[in-house]
């Protein structure tokens, strides 16, 4: 390190040290190794700590040795939205890839903080971004958030409704497969969303619901909004044909466990 840039490092160590208190050692330490990388005031620093290093020069878009932006590692902790949103607020990156994930994918699939998912589309977070699989943001939240209000907000900020993965995969489908709460499905289905698009098996939503044995509630949304109960996919089976099959099946598993 150059004779400047120390004198700078020490500086900033001193002006911080002076000011924060409790947190002063750990970001002194922090500090002497490596000035750039904010990651560890981020994780397990508040959000005084991390307002003043960067205040003081430290780089919101620094990344670790593989390429990970300290945005990332944030989203990583629990109960770490302050954190989040001075990160953001002060110009991080909302459309740094890393292994084909995006902040706002990211922040869909670990956390559940909406106020996070405004600021991350506030500055501009790509709301359609074709992610690992060809996920969409407004997909993962369809299987991840219980909140219907996070598919609300996506869809205001123009996510496409219908936008189909590499396997042909739609929201509506994610939300009958892996949500628990029906109204994330109606948020969808309110939305516009196609409730007979087909994925590359041939299988509707419908069928996917039946075959993940849905509450009624479930199908009963998709029949009220136009769901055909007698589509067929590529095998040529409806859904009922696909519950008798895998009822059979839960029942042959039971017996051979039972040693009948």
């Amino acid at each position: 390190m150059s004779k400047t840039r120390f004198i700078k490092v020490a500086a900033i160590i001193t002006i911080i040290a002076a000011g924060l208190g409790t947190g002063a050692f750990f970001l002194k330490q922090s500090y002497q190794y490596n000035y750039a990388d904010i990651r560890s005031v981020a994780v397990n620093g508040d959000a005084k700590q991390l307002e003043a290093v960067i205040k003081h020069g430290a780089d919101v878009n620094a990344t670790d040795e593989d390429g990970r932006p300290v945005l990332f590692w944030a989203m990583r902790k629990p109960g770490n939205k302050d954190n989040i949103l001075i990160l953001i607020n002060n110009g991080a990156d909302v459309n740094f890839l890393y292994n084909q994930v995006s902040p706002l994918t990211m922040a869909l699939t670990n956390l559940t903080d909406k106020e996070v998912f405004e600021a991350l589309l506030a500055h501009g977070s790509d709301v359609n971004y074709y992610g690992v699989d060809g996920n969409t943001p407004l997909m993962l939240a369809s299987a991840y958030q219980s909140d219907p209000e996070v598919v609300k907000l996506l869809l205001a900020h123009g996510a496409k409704i219908d936008a189909i993965n590499d396997e042909g995969q739609t929201a509506l489908m994610f939300a009958v497969v892996s949500n628990p709460n029906p109204q994330v499905l109606k948020a969808l289905l309110d939305g516009g969303a196609s409730v007979n698009l087909e994925d590359e098996r041939g299988n509707t939503a419908f069928i996917l619901a039946s075959l993940k044995l849905k509450d009624s509630r479930f199908l009963d949304l998709l029949t009220l909004y136009g769901a055909d109960i007698y589509h067929k996919n590529r095998d040529g089976k409806d859904a009922l044909a696909l519950v008798k099959e895998v009822s059979q099946q839960i029942e042959n598993a039971k017996d051979a466990a039972a040693g009948n």
